[in-house]
C-alpha cells in the first residue's frame, strides 16, 4: 500500500526540492495543463515556493499560491502543484466526476484520498496557460478556451440526448392511451401509463436541471482558462501601448468577454436542446409515417449543414 502523503508547505529554508522529482511532478502535470513546464536547472537549489517561480519564468507562464480549503478535493480546482512535508514535489489532477489524482515521483499515480486532503493550512499552486503568441481570431479564443472541456462537453451531449428521448414519452403515451387502453376501458394499463409519464417527467426535468449544472460548471472553467489568459495578455504588451488607450476602457473590453462567453453558452445550450429533440421527433415520425419525416429529414440536414458551414 502507498505510503500517505501529508501536503503541506511549511519548509525549512534549508529544504530544496530536488530537481529531478520537480521535473517529473512537472512533466505529469503537463496533459492536464495542456503546456509543457520547464524546470531550470537552478530550481535544484531553491527553497518549493522559488523553485515553482523559477518553473514560472522560465515556461512564460503566471502561477499563483492557492489556499487548500476544506472539502477542496470534491471540487474541480484545476490541476495544482503541491509539496509533501518532506519536501518531495506532487501533482494533484482533476477527473472529471472522480476523486483527484495525485502523483508522487516516490510513488506514482493514485488516488486522492479524504485524509491525504484534509489538512488545515494547506497550499498548492495553480498555473495558468497564455494565450498563443500570435494574433487571435474569436474562434483561436473559443478553441483556447475550450481546450480540456471535451469530457464536459461529450457529458452534455449526452445528458441532452437522454432528455430528448424521455421527451419522447409524452407522445407515445398519449398515442397508446387513446388508441388502446381507453376504448378497451383497461385500467391497469391505464394506471400503468400514468406511472410511467409521470416517471418521465421527473426524469426529463433531473435531465434538464443535470444539464444546467454542467452548463455553469463550463462556464466557470471558461471564466477561469480565458480571462487570466487575456489579462496576462494585456500584462505582456509594451508600454507605448497604454499611452494610447484608458484603463477603463481596456479593462471593459476584457471583461466583455465575458457576456460574449454568456451569450455563446446560452445558444450553444439552446441550439444542442434544439437539435436533440428535433432529431428524436424526426425518429418518431418516421415510424409513424416514413412519406412524411422525408422533407423533415431533409430540411433537418439542411439546417445541420448551414450550422456546420456557418461555423466553419
Amino acid at each position: 500500500m502507498a505510503a500517505r502523503l501529508s501536503l503541506s508547505l511549511t519548509f525549512p529554508a534549508s529544504s530544496p526540492a530536488t530537481g529531478a522529482a520537480l521535473a517529473r511532478a512537472c512533466a505529469a502535470l503537463e496533459r492536464s495543463l495542456g503546456l509543457p513546464l520547464i524546470v531550470p536547472e537552478e530550481a535544484e537549489a531553491l527553497p518549493p515556493e522559488q523553485a515553482v517561480m523559477a518553473i514560472a519564468r522560465r515556461s512564460g507562464v503566471r502561477v499563483r499560491r492557492v489556499s487548500l480549503k476544506p472539502g477542496w478535493h470534491r471540487r474541480d480546482c484545476g490541476p495544482l502543484l503541491a509539496f509533501t512535508a518532506a519536501g518531495e514535489p506532487v501533482a494533484l489532477a482533476p477527473r472529471l466526476g472522480r476523486p483527484y489524482r495525485m502523483y508522487a515521483p516516490s510513488s506514482g499515480w493514485r488516488a486522492l484520498t479524504s485524509r491525504d486532503a484534509a489538512l488545515p493550512g494547506a497550499n498548492a499552486y495553480l498555473f495558468y496557460r497564455p494565450l498563443p503568441k500570435r494574433p487571435l481570431s474569436a474562434r483561436d479564443l473559443l478553441s483556447f478556451a475550450a481546450e480540456g472541456l471535451r469530457a464536459d462537453f461529450a457529458l452534455l451531449n449526452g445528458i441532452a440526448l437522454a432528455g430528448a428521448a424521455l421527451g419522447l414519452l409524452l407522445p407515445v403515451i398519449t398515442g397508446a392511451l387513446f388508441d388502446r387502453v381507453l376504448p378497451a376501458g383497461d385500467h391497469a394499463q391505464l394506471a400503468l401509463l400514468g406511472a410511467l409519464l409521470l416517471a418521465g417527467v421527473v426524469l426529463a426535468a433531473a435531465f434538464n436541471a443535470l444539464c444546467s449544472l454542467l452548463v455553469l460548471r463550463v462556464e466557470g472553467r471558461l471564466d477561469a482558462t480565458l480571462q487570466p489568459a487575456l489579462f496576462d495578455r494585456l500584462l505582456r504588451l509594451p508600454a507605448a501601448f497604454f499611452r494610447s488607450t484608458t484603463a477603463g476602457d481596456l479593462s471593459e473590453r476584457a471583461l466583455g468577454i465575458g457576456s460574449v462567453k454568456l451569450i455563446l453558452s446560452d445558444a450553444l445550450t439552446n441550439g444542442l436542446l434544439s437539435a436533440a429533440i428535433s432529431l428524436f421527433n424526426l425518429i418518431l415520425l418516421l415510424a409513424y409515417e416514413p412519406a412524411l419525416a422525408l422533407p423533415g429529414a431533409v430540411l433537418y440536414a439542411g439546417v445541420l449543414g448551414g450550422v456546420g458551414v456557418a461555423g466553419a
